[in-house]
């Protein structure tokens, strides 16, 4: 006789149950690892959506710069800016907000001019701006001769007394291109050349402004507070080597009124979005709050300081499994004094910062991703950069170097950082100059480099380092 139906589904069951062992932990510890990484993915993949829609950033940079403006470290407005900014993280919803003291050097600029005079008592007017930091001429300015270099290598190679009673011209141009490569080249030319021209006896120095667009002098710090320093646009840079080149001894007239008043206080303005698994484990996420005081400092930097506070407050919502601070740095721009003074104090608690980065390109679409991570500090680099892909950003090859001037401190010491490459080929053209203000902001990348900050952030304070077996 044939069984009937129901005993044969019934013994089929039966087979099927004591034939099939149960899932092995390891199996069950890959399905649970597939779900949670799914999970990931999905909460990546909503804050991506939620910052490319969201142009808080945009608004943040306005009142900003709106509310306060331009910033010089140790000044009534940079004074003005940490009570904002105090106010302003408190209002975005962060916790422990506080200010921690630092002090700055505090630099005030005067009225300068400048001229060539040239040929038959003609006079040229240079377009100029003082140095930070630069010391004053003496009273009815300064009459010399001009010495030009084409590098700081060439003239640190001039003689020791080859500058007595001259004017030191620094023709160093930058480059225009998209991640900055030609400002780090031309760079040391500021900051570096005054301290050169000093060492050789000079009477003030001259430097091609560090900048992309010709029509506007621009400021930014130099070393030496005893000489008389001026940056001068790439226009009269152009008319300045053109002279000499027709008469070699052409001389130079500059006014320079400017001093440097004894230090004042200003502050790091901190906030956090708490970690709800991990609060004492810390992702930092950084930008300058001061600027230079002849623009607004939209670009540089109310532009990184709304880009990390936006990125730590859309990932609040996804609560963090570690803790994201923010920290809105003192006096970067005079030698990252903030930076240095947050190293310090916290310098206990390096070990409990899994990943630092910093704010500091102006506007421009993320393009690249570096990092940096010593041999000692695991970080899921290759996840990061997975969950970056979309957002067309790309891993550049090589390990980073420098993470930013107010993260080096933190990444002298061991902790990890990372880098977000913005296409800076625009970002020279403003920066340092009058010219830097909020109408200059172009808000077309501003939501992706939000999205970039906050999948970084967000991914490092979600995922556990990769084992070392």
């Amino acid at each position: 006789m044939r069984p009937p139906a129901a005993t044969l589904l019934l013994a089929l069951i039966a087979s099927c149950t004591h034939s099939s062992p149960p899932p092995s932990q390891a199996e069950a510890a890959d399905d649970a690892t597939r779900a949670a990484r799914s999970s990931l993915d999905e909460r990546i993949a909503r804050l991506r959506d939620d910052a490319l829609a969201s142009h808080a950033a945009l608004d943040f940079i306005r009142d900003l710069t709106r509310d306060v403006g331009a910033r010089p470290a140790g000044s009534s407005n940079d004074a003005k800016a940490v009570a904002w900014a105090e106010k302003r993280l408190v209002a975005e919803g962060f916790a422990s907000v506080h200010r921690e003291i630092v002090t700055v050097k505090h630099w005030e600029r005067g009225p300068a001019a400048g001229a060539i005079l040239a040929a038959k008592g003609k006079k040229l007017p240079l377009e100029l701006l003082a140095l930070g930091g630069s010391a004053a001429t003496p009273a009815g300015g300064v009459d010399a001769e001009v010495v030009r270099a084409s590098s700081l290598a060439e003239a640190e190679a001039l003689g020791p007394n080859a500058l007595a009673g001259k004017v030191l011209f620094l023709d160093v141009p930058t480059a225009r291109d998209r991640d900055g490569s030609g400002y780090g080249r031309s760079w040391s030319s500021r900051v570096l050349g005054s301290q050169v021209a000093a060492d050789r006896g000079a009477a003030a120095l001259i430097v091609r402004s560090l900048a992309t667009d010709s029509s506007l002098p621009h400021t930014g710090n130099t070393h030496s507070r005893t000489l008389a320093s001026v940056a001068v646009s790439g226009a009269s840079a152009d008319l300045l080597r053109d002279t000499l080149k027709q008469d070699p001894k052409a001389k130079v007239h500059l006014e320079v009124a400017a001093r440097t008043s004894p230090d004042a206080e200003s502050a790091n303005v901190v906030g956090e979005i708490r970690g709800r698994e991990r609060p004492d484990e810390v992702v930092l996420l950084g930008a300058h709050l001061d600027s230079w005081d002849v623009g607004e400092g939209a670009t540089d930097d109310a532009a990184g300081c709304a880009i990390v506070t936006q990125a730590a407050r859309l990932l609040a919502k996804h609560a963090p499994r570690r803790t994201v601070r923010v920290v809105l740095f003192a006096a970067e721009e005079i030698g990252a004094m903030g930076g240095a003074a947050y190293a310090r104090t916290h310098a206990n608690e390096v070990e409990h910062i899994v990943l630092a980065m910093e704010a500091d390109a102006g506007e421009g679409r993320v393009l690249g991703f570096r990092a940096h991570v010593p041999p000692a500090r695991a970080v899921p680099v290759a996840r990061i950069a997975s969950f970056l892909a979309p957002l067309g950003i790309e891993a550049w090859p090589g390990e980073l170097e420098d993470g930013g001037a107010d993260v080096q401190p933190l990444q002298d010491k061991g902790v990890p950082v990372v880098r977000l490459h913005q296409n800076m080929n625009a970002y020279f053209d403003v920066h340092h100059a009058k010219s830097d203000v909020f109408t200059h902001i172009d808000p077309s990348a501003l939501p992706q480099v939000v999205a970039a900050y906050a999948i970084t952030a967000y991914a490092a304070a979600e995922l556990d380092a990769p084992s070392r077996r």
